[in-house]
């Protein structure tokens, strides 16, 4: 499945010709940030250990326990050197 004239180009059989199917496909990049908080001053780290935040994921999935533990993203341009290396 996908363009017929990249699939023919390398001699791949069309079983459906769609030429929307593997265009734009982009790598998600990923960066770690670790760092070390003191806990006395941490009220998320506290507050999500509680007996409270157990019963509010139990019984509203809701909460601190909801989540999925990645509370950031960010993109960000990388002036061109994608395209300029790969291609637009």
């Amino acid at each position: 499945m996908g363009s017929a004239e990249q699939l023919n180009k390398f001699k791949i059989p069309v079983v459906h010709a769609n030429p929307n199917v593997g265009e734009h496909l982009q790598d998600h990049l990923l960066t770690m940030v670790q760092f070390a908080i003191n806990k006395e001053d941490n009220v998320v780290a506290a507050d999500a250990t509680g007996i409270a935040s157990l019963g509010q994921y139990l019984f509203g999935r809701k909460g601190y326990l909801a989540s999925a533990g990645i509370e950031a993203t960010a993109f960000f341009h990388s002036s061109g050197i994608i395209s300029q290396i790969y291609g637009s």
